[in-house]
């Protein structure tokens, strides 16, 4: 398993694709660190987006990995900080961090992020959050000349969103500061990089853009949507020493949309 004896946290990982992404780790051997603000029930704010960090829990420990869930809002730097000392006083290592947290809540209206302070304050909150697990987890992945962050981003880093230019502007943000960061620590065994998902069939698409499916497939060279598995399997991709020499790329899994 091309995994095994790794430590990977993922936040975001109580459903969605950072749940896809953080069972994909486990069933490739590697133990859990999952973040996410929900962890019971009563936590889960949407009907339409259910799903705790303690039920993934529940399904990496069936596959025989270690894992530990632990209660974080990525927009608050004390929970990161939390987080990684955490993490690392459980397992004593952190090889792969995977930033998939971030707040979808905009709608089609045009400007609809900007023109809500609620919203783009808590997509600024998700980028912020991405800035701090850096922070944190850097200087233990420098202390032992390894480390691999990948952060999801979107195919909105490339493409203009009038309904949401907040999301689609922070979202390339988070794009060029993996790139520059990447060549500060690209000679110490740290590779950052990038996955930028296109339009997937998840839950917070069709709750974004109702009823807008098929219009989306005729937008797609590919004529479908992504799935949130073919997320994942780029993810690990980028975490696994096979792309040890590849640093600072985004790469696109958007069935066609974009050029890279």
């Amino acid at each position: 398993m091309r995994f095994e004896d790794r430590v990977a946290s993922v936040t975001g990982a109580s459903r969605g694709m950072g749940k896809e992404i953080a069972v994909a780790f486990a069933r490739e051997g590697a133990n859990l660190v999952l973040a996410a603000r929900t962890v019971t029930e009563e936590e889960v704010a949407s009907e339409t987006r259910p799903g705790t960090i303690t039920a993934v829990a529940d399904e990496i420990r069936a596959l025989g990995r270690r894992v530990l869930a632990v209660k974080t809002d990525v927009s608050v730097r004390s929970d990161i900080e939390r987080l990684v000392e955490t993490a690392i006083g459980e397992f004593g290592q952190i090889d792969i961090v995977v930033n998939s947290a971030w707040a979808v809540m905009f709608k089609p209206d045009l400007l609809d992020d900007l023109m809500r302070p609620e919203v783009s304050d808590a997509t600024i909150g998700t980028f912020r959050g991405i800035v701090d697990m850096t922070r944190a987890v850097l200087p233990h992945m420098r202390s032992r000349g390894y480390g691999r962050i990948i952060n999801i981003t979107s195919m909105a880093e490339k493409k203009m969103v009038p309904n949401a230019p907040v999301y689609a502007g922070l979202k390339a943000g988070v794009a060029h500061f993996s790139r520059s960061v990447s060549m500060v620590v690209a000679s110490e065994g740290i590779t950052i990089n990038c996955v930028a998902p296109g339009i997937i069939d998840t839950p917070s698409t069709f709750d974004s853009y109702p009823g807008m499916e098929e219009v989306f497939k005729t937008m797609i060279p590919a004529r479908r949507l992504g799935e949130e598995s073919e997320v994942a399997r780029a993810t690990l991709f980028l975490a696994d020493d096979d792309s040890s020499y590849i640093t600072g790329v985004t790469l696109s899994v958007d069935g066609g949309v974009t050029d890279s």
